[in-house]
């Protein structure tokens, strides 16, 4: 569901950025991650390597700390009265 999420939000905030927008993407791209993690860990404890995940873990983990970046950034300019 998280994957359908993030396919829908993304063009949202192509047209309007929006704080709220980015927190409700950055919910979604975790929700993503941590069911890639959850499949990796099975996959593990199983023995087996039925996927392929890992390949995009490091970019999945850059993109949240990137979107959370820019989060902590933006609120930090609406308290300022800065931003819109």
């Amino acid at each position: 569901m998280e994957v359908g999420y993030v396919r829908e939000w993304v063009p949202k905030e192509r047209s309007k950025h929006t704080v709220s927008g980015e927190l409700a993407l950055e919910g979604f791209l975790r929700g993503v991650f941590d069911s890639m993690d959850l499949v990796v860990s099975i996959e593990i404890a199983a023995g087996i390597t039925a996927s392929n995940l890992e390949e995009y873990a490091e970019g999945t983990g850059t993109l949240i700390r990137r979107i959370g970046n820019d989060l902590t950034a933006r609120v930090e300019l609406l308290e300022k009265g800065a931003c819109r």
